[in-house]
């Protein structure tokens, strides 16, 4: 983390594998960073603390993710999406098990969130990846 004040730069999260997403959280309780990674974990971290203070087990590597209080969501590589509740203190809330592979999440407030995907097939010739679809599923509760 660099403060810009001191330009000082100060490292606070660790993960085994490389970070793929990173949010800032400010709630009425408490603020803090969150990082979801490939080494299938999403880590809460106070900046003031080496160790996080709070870590979830994930079912694959993190691709992507959203904040939008009292709100984080959480795709993974498997096809689900993770919803946590951050009320009171980070606990997860529901998982749903998607169609789409997500590239891209966006959380618009507390019960709707926004998946959008590219689904990449070999052409049978050329033997390179191109996306051939692309779309969204729209997800309310």
């Amino acid at each position: 983390m660099w403060d810009i004040m001191s330009d000082q730069i100060t490292k606070f999260a660790n993960h085994d594998q490389p970070i793929k997403t990173i949010h800032y959280i400010q709630t009425p309780d408490y603020s803090c960073i969150m990082t979801g990674s490939w080494d299938k974990k999403l880590k809460f971290w106070s900046p003031q603390n080496p160790n996080p203070i709070m870590t979830f087990e994930l079912s694959e590597k993190v691709y992507c993710a959203d904040v939008h209080y009292p709100m984080a969501v959480v795709a993974t590589a498997d096809k689900k999406v993770y919803v946590y509740d951050l009320t009171g203190q980070p606990k997860e809330f529901r998982q749903i098990q998607s169609k789409l592979a997500c590239q891209v999440l966006l959380a618009f407030s507390v019960t709707i969130f926004t998946l959008f995907y590219v689904d990449e097939k070999r052409k049978d010739l050329s033997q390179q990846r191109q996306p051939t679809t692309t779309g969204f599923h729209h997800w309310q509760h």
